[in-house]
């Protein structure tokens, strides 16, 4: 699942990396929640092996790390991994541990190539 943080605006790179991942042979499900709630719900409905989350502006840094900390409370899949994107972690990609996520990548190329080799 592919979502960006509830309530945020940056859906293109949400889209894009799932385009680049369905080209590798992955299913792929964007979710574009407007809050927590809708996203667990997802989380909750579903097994993922694989959640990315994007984040717009490091002003949402916060609610990244909730959304990241509920999505693996959540999760049907207790070993599910999470992925974090968007421009303040390309700039500082030192943030993606910070926040609690497995990973993040420059670009969706990389993220892509990152997935290939983890699964």
């Amino acid at each position: 699942m592919l979502a960006c943080v509830p309530g945020d605006q940056h859906t293109f790179g949400v889209v894009m990396f799932g385009q680049f991942l369905r080209r590798e042979g992955w299913d792929v499900w964007n979710e574009f929640p407007l809050n927590n709630d809708e996203l667990l719900d997802t989380v909750r409905g579903n097994s993922f092996t694989l959640v990315g989350l994007s984040v717009g502006s490091e002003g949402r840094l916060d609610a990244l790390t909730a959304a990241i900390r509920a999505v693996r409370r959540a999760s049907r899949n207790r070993n599910v991994c999470v992925m974090v994107g968007g421009p303040v972690l390309a700039a500082r990609p030192e943030l993606a541990s910070a926040v609690g996520a497995d990973s993040t990548a420059a670009d969706g190329k990389a993220a892509a190539a990152w997935v290939r080799t983890r699964f």
